[in-house]
Parts: C-alpha cells; structure tokens; sequence
C-alpha cells in the first residue's frame, strides 16, 4: 500500500480536519508520544526523538510591556580584537543618535 510507505507528510491542507490528522501523525512519529499528552498529562522524553522544551517565557496574561526606547552603549575599556574597520562598522550599527536621525 503506496500510503503506508511514504516517508513525508502531505501539505497543504484545504479542510482543518486532514491537517489536524496529519500534524497528530507526524507529531507522533517524531515524539513518540500522542498530541493529546502534553508534558502534564504524560508526555515521555523517548531516546532519539524531539522532545518538548517548555516556554522560558510563558505569557502571565498581563499587558504586554511597552518597549523600550534606544538608549546609547557605553563604550567599553575592554581592549577589542577586531580589525579597526569591522570595530567602525559596529559603533555605525549602534549609534543611537545616528539611528534616530535617520529615521
């Protein structure tokens, strides 16, 4: 059976249903675990398989914080091993100042 021997998934999807079907089945073969087992309810860690990384990050729900605005780089007394050019190319790159006037 041609079905059985493929060895890719099959994209793009026009219907939600085969998609879900098919990222259930690859996310098994690549887990070893059920999309429905989640690392709380049972997910394994299998030897030689993707395993799940929780999110450093994960989102509290709040607002979501306003950025910060460009704030110059102190120069560092750090002596630098950089060619003198690529040393000029950086402080170009974080010029603060020039930054915002050429914006």
């Amino acid at each position: 059976d041609e079905d059985k021997c493929r060895s890719h998934q099959e994209t793009p999807f026009s219907e939600r249903g085969p998609a879900e079907a098919e990222f259930r089945k690859v996310f098994a073969s690549k887990t070893g675990n059920d999309w429905d087992r989640l690392p709380g309810d049972g997910f394994q860690r299998r030897p030689k398989k993707y395993f799940w990384v929780p999110d450093p990050h994960p989102q509290s729900g709040g607002p979501t914080p306003k950025p910060r605005p460009l704030q110059p780089l102190e120069p560092s007394s750090l002596p630098s091993r950089l060619p003198a050019e690529t040393q000029g190319l950086v402080g170009l790159l974080v010029d603060v100042h020039g930054l915002r006037s050429a914006v």
